[in-house]
């Protein structure tokens, strides 16, 4: 049974063969296999988007506290040694309790390799796993976070495709943002003469747009969306989703409002 750890919510089985588990969650793969002997110790393995990996084990007998750093322990597969990151402690779907501790992307392949996992927590060993059938469940692993990042790219495409298109095309953007003094610009995005839409130059009619995006940590406005238009079809948010993406919000608003969303009124006008 597939370890329910919060990591791996909304998990589904993947096919697998051998004895270890494989499941794929919404952006990550995760490799299950629990362990007879003292403890009955779990051990999940899990491959991310970017290709780095996270290793989790529990242990009835351990005594570890949930989110507590414990930074002397360390890892070793084979004969190489992964410790400098540390572990923080967690618990698991049945109470156990144990660790968890991030792992480089050439991770998997010592643990495809490997014939044995240890963990230490400094000179003291923690466990000793037999990594039989770890081949399998990377290649299982691979082949589930491939599967992973084409959905995903597939979605973003869809988002992309759909993003000029208002989420109400008969509203008006004459309003400002609910909030346009919190926004400080170190570069703010303005239209120029070759952004105005042919459409409306066509018919001598100025115009706006607003737009929803989301604040990312390097200042430029993310995952943004058409809220409305006026007058609509026009072109005049298909433009404004280009000239948003030129903005870099200031260093203050990225910290005061990093990962929230933000509305942005671009005006077109002919005169300017």
């Amino acid at each position: 049974m597939i370890y329910a750890i919060a990591l791996a919510a909304q998990v589904t089985t993947w096919p697998s063969q051998g004895d270890w588990d494989v499941a794929r969650g919404p952006d990550r793969c995760l490799a299950y296999l629990e362990y007879e002997g003292e403890g009955a110790t779990e051990l999940v393995v899990t491959v991310e988007l970017d290709g780095s990996s996270m290793v989790l084990a529990t242990n009835s007998n351990w005594t570890t506290e949930p989110d507590r750093q414990y930074p002397d322990m360390a890892l070793e597969v084979g004969r190489t040694r992964y410790a400098g990151a540390g572990a923080k402690g967690s618990t698991s779907d049945s109470y156990k309790r144990g660790f968890t501790m991030p792992m480089p992307a050439e991770f998997l392949d010592d643990f495809a390799q490997g014939d044995n996992l240890k963990f230490f927590n400094g000179e003291t060993l923690v466990d000793s796993l037999n990594l039989k059938g770890s081949a399998i469940a990377v290649r299982s692993l691979r082949e589930c976070i491939t599967a992973v990042r084409r959905q995903r790219d597939a979605e973003e495409r869809e988002r992309q495709r759909l993003a000029h298109i208002p989420t109400n095309p008969f509203a008006l953007a004459g309003a400002p943002s609910a909030n346009p003094s919190a926004l400080e610009w170190s570069r703010p995005p303005r239209p120029t003469e070759a952004d105005f839409p042919q459409r409306a130059l066509d018919r001598n009619v100025d115009g706006s747009a607003t737009v929803e995006c989301t604040a990312a940590s390097n200042g430029r406005p993310s995952d943004c969306r058409i809220l409305a238009e006026d007058p609509p079809g026009l072109g005049f948010g298909s433009a404004a989703l280009r000239i948003i993406q030129r903005g870099q919000l200031s260093p203050r608003t990225v910290d005061r409002m990093l990962g929230e969303k933000i509305e942005v009124r671009i005006p077109f006008n002919r005169n300017n």
